[in-house]
């Protein structure tokens, strides 16, 4: 039997996405606020031209991740956010166009040092990866990349945040009025699966 979603069902249904989205956002900016107390003007439209250049290739970068990648579950993914970020420095740009300004026609030494190890790779970019993703999806981790060709062992590079042993288990806060998202070992989290995060956290 094929569902039916009414009309009020799905408006509803996308007012939460935006208002999800939004806390993500005020979240982002919240946490790079105390970063940015002692910067000025200038200092923030020097950060534009870096984040210009920085991001001005980063969908080339993408395109021959996906390129390279050896399965199709990487493929698509790539291919993905590929076609979500080759565009990402037209935001920068934006913004020094709103001060009067354009992007400085010399790129950076350090944006041209990465570029340059970057294409030094010449197509291994998918040897490069070891550990997981993190993915906005129920998946949360995207597991790939085995360490050597023929081996069935993975590199597991992410810390538990409680003890430091090695972990990508991703579990929140067990305070709801926290809810931070960390990784936490299978050792750590108590019978019911959760635990407190490292932060000080007090039932």
């Amino acid at each position: 039997m094929k569902a039916v979603m009414r009309k009020e069902d799905q408006n509803f249904n996308e007012e939460q996405s935006w208002q999800e989205l939004d806390s993500y956002a005020r979240k982002a900016a919240e946490g790079i606020r105390p970063g940015l107390q002692n910067s000025d003007i200038e200092g923030y439209k020097r950060f534009l031209d870096m984040m210009y250049h920085y991001t001005l290739r980063s969908g080339d970068k993408l395109k021959a991740i996906a390129d390279n990648s050896p399965n199709e579950e990487l493929r698509d993914y790539f291919n993905h956010m590929y076609l979500e970020e080759r565009n990402h420095y037209m935001l920068a740009q934006q913004d020094l166009k709103g001060f009067g300004l354009t992007p400085n026609a010399k790129t950076p030494q350090e944006i041209h040092d990465m570029d340059k190890f970057w294409d030094s790779l010449n197509g291994g970019h998918i040897n490069g990866y070891l550990g997981a993703l993190y993915v906005f999806d129920k998946r949360i981790v995207m597991t790939f990349n085995k360490v050597g060709a023929s081996s069935t062992k993975r590199a597991i590079i992410g810390h538990c945040a409680v003890c430091q042993s090695q972990s990508e288990q991703y579990v929140n806060c067990k305070n709801p009025r926290c809810n931070r998202h960390f990784i936490a070992c299978s050792n750590c989290l108590g019978e019911d699966g959760k635990v407190l995060c490292p932060q000080g956290c007090l039932e």
